[in-house]
């Protein structure tokens, strides 16, 4: 059967316009080209591609730049591809590096200003010929301020590593490098490098360039960072002595015989107390060397953790407290790292006592266990939080031996009010409304702590000549934690007391025995924003206020609230001014604290702001 539909035929071919003749040899070259054509160009210059503009690829200079009057470059020569022109590149900016290296100190401070002060990076890759990379065959030289480690490895090779001072921005900071490079016998290295595939050789010579950089800062400024710390924190934070920290010190910039093991962990400890002690004045030192010193910590610290681990848990402690005073939450990671660590090595247990250390050294790490548990308290996080505040206390009282002891008296103290701290934030946040027992309780928690207070913790005997100044500060600050948590009870109550509540006879009841609660602790909160706005104002008086200290923080901004409200509240009911102006003058030294802290960031700025219009208005 045949169809009855017309077949398809191909088109006609149509003639080729004139200017389309000798334009291709393709075969398909005599259809129509619709559509513009694109002319491409082997390598863009680098302003073009950097703007996404159309570069026609003249050389030296393109089109676009000429018209623009701006200059113009090419990554590679003529004809060269992209790729091979980005890896010659990388190789000789790797051959400056190396050349920096190498070269004495005077000529590489001579070649760094260069690379400083020019705006052509590319003219002084040129000096990659006029040097040659250093013989890997023997030892890394150095020179005075350089401590060298060497430790045998597997086969014939072994791990060398440096601490290798540079001039950074200013010259009373330096850079320090520690790298790690695996140098075989020179005779295995070119038999092996002969007898491999292409690939793998040059694989091999890439791992032999391998490099690992770290940037520690110089002696100088790690020894100004440590001594900041030591100066400006409280005894509670010295989970190191300073004995240990110089010790540390000489390991890695003195010490040329100390081994590659020991170097890893003392460089951790060194550079965890210095980035606590950048913070601590900030304003003395060059912008970014607390990130530094802790970046180097990180890097350490599971060395740390292998070899030393109980030393770990101090690096623990600084790492945290680090973190919380830049208000990062990684610090309950290290705060539980610490706190897991400290309970597999049973320091929570006051009658253990380790069969590889001194009586004494095992109560060092105890204290250390102790400032872990005022961290983690302050942040309102206990690990294991079904551990009430009764069956805590025991744990972190001070041992018989050291009884006595000032600085161990203290931190004991300070752990107990703190965890008591925490216990009020915990009921806050457990449940909606806080029962009458429950504040009974609490409040007898209080009572007994403040009665139960070594006398030489007692406010009136801090004048006392042989009180070291440490001590003292430490102490007022104790005093400042539990007038803190009796201020907090009563915004716990006052807060409930505003909530809104059914309107039965019951009630009824319950809502005006809460109220008599509440006019209790007002008076008790009052009282202890008036003591804390003393307290703060002696502290700075003698200069012992640090501007990142959260606690100096809190305390002035909540005094400052409490006092405001009392001041307000007598205006409101028209008292005489003589019943509210020495109240309006201790918030006024609230917030005088609050200013000086408010001036290394925002959010502490903004504390401050809050507090300044609730007392303006």
């Amino acid at each position: 059967m045949v169809s009855s539909f017309r077949l398809i035929q191909p088109a006609a071919q149509q003639p080729l316009p004139a200017g389309a003749i000798g334009e291709s040899a393709h075969p398909r070259a005599s259809s129509v080209k619709l559509g513009k054509r694109i002319h491409s160009v082997a390598q863009a210059c680098r302003n073009c591609r950097q703007n996404k503009v159309k570069c026609d690829g003249r050389r030296p200079q393109c089109g676009t730049c000429v018209s623009k009057l701006r200059s113009c470059r090419y990554e590679s020569k003529v004809n060269q591809p992209r790729r091979a022109a980005l890896k010659s590149r990388l190789e000789a900016l790797e051959r400056l590096f190396t050349t920096l290296q190498a070269k004495p100190t005077q000529d590489a401070n001579l070649l760094l200003q260069q690379i400083r002060s020019s705006d052509d990076i590319d003219a002084l890759l040129d000096l990659e010929d006029e040097t040659s990379p250093p013989s890997l065959n023997g030892s890394i030289n150095t020179s005075s301020g350089i401590s060298s480690l060497s430790t045998p490895t597997a086969g014939s090779a072994s791990e060398e590593q440096s601490v290798r001072s540079s001039p950074s921005r200013s010259q009373s900071t330096v850079s320090s490098s520690l790298q790690a490079t695996d140098v075989s016998n020179d005779a295995d290295q070119k038999a092996s490098i002969h007898s491999s595939t292409p690939a793998s050789r040059e694989l091999s010579m890439d791992m032999s360039r391998s490099l690992v950089s770290l940037v520690i800062p110089s002696a100088t400024t790690t020894q100004s960072a440590v001594d900041s710390f030591f100066n400006s924190s409280g005894r509670l934070f010295h989970v190191f002595s300073r004995e240990q920290i110089l010790r540390y010190h000489e390991d890695v910039f003195v010490n040329d015989g100390c081994t590659v093991p020991n170097q890893k962990t003392a460089i951790c400890c060194l550079a965890a107390v210095a980035a606590v002690g950048v913070q601590y004045n900030s304003d003395d030192f060059d912008v970014g060397t607390d990130a530094v010193f802790y970046d180097v910590a990180r890097h350490f610290f599971e060395n740390l953790v292998e070899e030393q681990p109980l030393d770990a848990i101090k690096a623990c402690t600084m790492l945290a407290m680090y973190n919380m005073m830049n208000k990062a939450t990684v610090s309950l990671a290290y705060i539980d790292i610490g706190l897991s660590m400290s309970k597999r090595h049973s320091l929570n247990d006051k009658l253990y006592h380790h069969p590889s250390l001194s009586p004494e050294e095992w109560i060092d790490y105890r204290r250390t266990w102790r400032t872990l548990i005022w961290l983690s308290s302050t942040l309102g996080y206990i690990k294991g939080g079904h551990i009430s505040f009764r069956e805590m206390v025991p744990l972190v009282e001070v041992e018989l031996d050291h009884s006595c002891e000032v600085s161990h008296i203290v931190q004991t103290e300070m752990t107990k009010i703190s965890l008591l701290n925490a216990e009020i934030l915990r009921m806050h946040l457990s449940s909606k409304e806080m029962t009458c027992q429950a504040i009974d309780a609490i409040d007898k928690d209080l009572q007994d702590w403040h009665d139960l207070l070594p006398s030489q913790m007692h406010l009136p005997n801090l004048c006392r000549q042989d009180l070291p100044v440490e001590a003292r500060r430490s102490i007022l600050a104790t005093h400042l934690l539990y007038l803190g948590t009796r201020m907090l009870l009563y915004r716990r109550i006052a807060s409930q007391f505003v909530w809104p509540s059914p309107t039965d006879d019951e009630s009824n009841v319950a809502r005006e025995s809460y109220e008599e609660y509440l006019l209790s602790h007002a008076d008790q909160a009052i009282t202890a924003a008036r003591q804390s706005s003393r307290i703060l104002g002696l502290l700075q008086a003698e200069k012992g206020i640090f501007k990142k200290c959260w606690l100096i923080i809190f305390q002035s901004y909540t005094s400052c609230v409490v006092l405001l409200h009392c001041v307000a509240q007598k205006q409101i009911h028209q008292f005489p001014r003589s019943s509210w102006e020495d109240d309006l003058a201790q918030a006024r030294m609230c917030l005088d604290v609050l200013s000086f802290c408010s001036t290394l960031d925002s959010s502490k700025h903004a504390v401050a702001d809050n507090a300044r219009t609730v007392s303006e208005s």
